[in-house]
């Protein structure tokens, strides 16, 4: 693959990519850092990327793999400024018609790494057999993790809706 096949890649697949980074990031810098990131490993995996699979799935396996790493190097605890005015901002949004979005996204963000990973590729309606090869997992295990990952998923919504309406928000 050359330096314009590789463009193109990336121009097809930025959205995919853009989503990754937004799921596992609240915090544009840390997003943006993402990007660079797994871009900078695809560019490297170019060469060996053998095909068997489809370029998504491969985007995917590299970008989930990346965030994962990341968000385990992240320090924990510790909330920079960008990230508390982002928390600031969403619950001024939640009078706004994007509230179920915000209150989705921060229920996701209470994931774990690989949870949001799986429910990333299932909103982003993947079939069950393409979320079992990035993942490495059986389909019957990906049913599993899902169905749990859902009722977690619907309890964090909710209590987060608790927490803006309590707020007047």
């Amino acid at each position: 693959m050359n330096e314009g096949d590789f463009d193109k890649l990336v121009h097809e697949h930025q959205g995919l990519i853009w989503k990754l980074c937004k799921t596992f990031f609240r915090n544009e810098a840390d997003q943006k850092d993402l990007f660079q990131d797994i871009l900078y490993k695809l560019w490297k995996g170019k060469d060996s990327f053998q095909q068997q699979s489809r370029v998504s799935t491969w985007i995917y396996r590299v970008g989930l793999n990346q965030a994962i790493d990341k968000t385990r190097t992240k320090k924990k605890g510790l909330v920079s400024l960008s990230e508390a005015n982002a928390l600031n901002l969403a619950t001024e949004r939640a009078r706004q018609p994007e509230y179920d979005i915000e209150a989705l996204y921060r229920a996701i963000d209470q994931l774990k790494p690989l949870e949001k990973a799986l429910i990333l590729l299932y909103l982003e309606q993947e079939t069950y057999r393409d979320i079992a090869e990035v993942m490495g997992l059986s389909e019957k295990n990906v049913s599993v993790k899902l169905v749990r990952i859902k009722e977690k998923l619907k309890g964090y919504y909710l209590d987060v809706i608790k927490q803006l309406e309590q707020h007047g928000t």
